[in-house]
């Protein structure tokens, strides 16, 4: 198999329409306001065509999939058979990188997994959802004690609203809450701002009131038709 390797900062042209999040300018703009790094893609080719692509953040020095993220590669063709040790060597090669990391989550190309890459025990959850599903259809994939859960967090007057930067100081407030509640040291304050500013309205904030009360959230953000959660946090008495 013949590699070679490019990285090519403006294709947007190309990967305006992929659902991935890591794809998207604004997940972009956050991994260069937050780490510094450049950002674009690391395109494949095999035979003189273009087999497969990975957006990528990086240095002088290093190469990321995504620093600090995991991203499911994008293959051309149907084709998704690729040794990636062999991929990362050639970026050192041609491109001159001294180090290379590849993180990967795979959703619609699970097979190619076990392909030269090793597993680890964090795991990816996603779930795909038909939009002309009827809610009832949908709230049946939902565990029986979750379903009761929801329920009785109805009948007893919890609220479910979408908040945003508005609420800001406050859901930071209950983010480190649950840092520190799992020993874990917080992210800076500045992190959500840059959050905020760089998906602007692609990030949203489902929000569980107690009366006044923030008791709970999911920190997610969108790009088409695809959500990722990034935090969900809760107050400790909830």
């Amino acid at each position: 198999m013949s590699i070679r390797v490019q990285i090519h900062k403006d294709i947007s042209g190309l990967i305006k329409n992929f659902p991935n999040l890591a794809y998207s300018n604004d997940f972009f703009c956050f991994k260069e306001k937050r780490y510094g790094l450049d950002t674009g893609f690391l395109m494949i080719y095999k035979d003189e065509v273009l087999f497969g692509l990975v957006p990528v953040n990086y240095s002088k020095t290093k190469l990321y999939s995504l620093h600090k993220d995991y991203v499911e590669p994008y293959f051309v063709g149907n084709d998704c058979e690729i040794n990636w040790r062999d991929v990362a060597e050639a970026i050192k090669k041609e491109e001159g990188f001294k180090y290379c990391e590849f993180r990967f989550v795979f959703i619609n190309n699970k097979l190619v997994a076990t392909k030269s890459l090793k597993q680890t025990s964090l795991v990816a959850f996603f779930l795909q959802i038909d939009p002309a599903q009827r809610w009832e259809e949908f709230f049946k994939k939902f565990d029986k004690k979750a379903r009761n859960q929801i329920r009785k967090a109805e009948k007893v007057g919890f609220v479910t609203k979408i908040i945003g930067i508005e609420l800001i100081d406050q859901i930071y407030s209950l983010y480190v809450e649950n840092m520190r509640r799992h020993s874990t040291p917080p992210k800076p304050f500045s992190f959500f701002q840059d959050m905020f500013s760089c998906f602007g309205d692609n990030c949203i904030v489902i929000a569980l009131f107690d009366r006044d009360i923030l008791a709970g959230v999911n920190v997610v953000q969108l790009n088409g038709g695809y959500m990722r959660l990034t935090f969900n946090l809760s107050r400790t008495e909830y």
